[in-house]
């Protein structure tokens, strides 16, 4: 399998709402890439943290995000490696170890 992309990449594609009805383009964060370059990926978005699933990023500007960001870890889907439109950075060290501790704080119901 070729992985173009990785844990922690910031990447733009055409996420759905939830509805399914439409989407936008938009930024997200590459959480697992799978087979088949397939990606599970969370939603980036410019509004401010909505509920404790949300991650404000630190370093949004080096990440190439153009304003400040939260990642909804409430917000995940599967795509295709040919539905990302492109790198646009990457989440730096401190915000990918928070990404980290705040999935795991959000989905540990799953394991428990």
């Amino acid at each position: 399998m070729s992985s173009f992309y990785s844990l922690g990449d910031v990447v733009l594609l055409n996420f759905p709402f939830s509805d399914l009805r439409k989407s936008k383009i938009r930024p997200a964060v590459i959480l697992h890439n799978g087979t088949n370059n397939d990606y599970v990926v969370a939603k980036i978005s410019s509004s401010e943290a909505l509920n404790d699933s949300d991650l404000p990023i630190s370093d949004w500007n080096e990440a190439g995000l153009i304003t400040m960001s939260v990642v909804r870890m409430d917000k995940l889907i599967t795509v295709n490696q040919s539905a990302i439109k492109g790198l646009i950075g990457n989440l730096k060290s401190a915000d990918l170890k928070r990404l980290k501790d705040k999935f795991q704080f959000v989905y540990k119901k799953l394991i428990e």
